[in-house]
């Protein structure tokens, strides 16, 4: 054993490299990322919800619809809020987002950063006593955990689908030019 290194500082130095590790697998994409990016402005990605999914639907009006997605085809995607069937025509859809929580992930992030936090302390109180080394740990990875659970409840909104920006309109009064000739003028 080395001079002044103790097996609680040598476990706690284990345990921030799991955890770093761990963190940075959770991270990496399990397959490559598809050759055309996934552009929000197609209407597929509408029709691949999973029925049941809590949606955010804002209508070019400015109306906002929530409720839980029942269906879409190409021309509607209907939602449910209460009972009641809420139907919104594709052409009046500006942004469908989701909406979820995340709770479970972001104890799990808040479990490993807060053992990560607490090795790096009880490995830098290596003249500190080996049963607050031990409990520094897991009471760090603890209040991580909470902290985590509390931040994973709030919603969590992913944009599904945002239309296109409709062409803008000729101001009111604007002359339009309808020919090749530049004095030719309609009001």
């Amino acid at each position: 054993m080395v001079e002044g290194h103790t097996w609680t500082s040598s476990a706690a130095l284990l345990a921030v490299t799991v955890c770093l590790g761990a963190g940075c697998a959770a991270r990496t994409p399990a397959a490559a990322p598809p050759a055309e990016p996934d552009r929000l402005d197609r209407w597929e990605r509408v029709l691949a919800l999973t029925p049941g999914a809590d949606l955010r639907i804002r209508r070019r009006s400015g109306a906002v619809v929530r409720g839980r997605f029942r269906s879409a085809d190409d021309e509607t995607v209907v939602v449910t809020d209460g009972g009641a069937e809420i139907e919104t025509p594709r052409a009046e859809v500006r942004t469908l987002a989701t909406i979820g929580r995340r709770a479970g992930d972001f104890t799990l992030r808040g479990l490993l950063a807060g053992a990560a936090f607490g090795g790096l302390v009880a490995a830098a109180s290596r003249g500190s006593s080996d049963a607050l080394s031990i409990l520094v740990v897991p009471w760090f990875g603890g209040i991580g955990a909470g902290a985590g659970a509390v931040l994973g409840l709030t919603p969590l909104e992913s944009l599904v689908y945002e239309a296109p920006p409709a062409p803008p309109a000729p101001a009111s009064g604007a002359s339009v030019r309808c020919s090749q000739r530049p004095d030719v003028f309609i009001r």
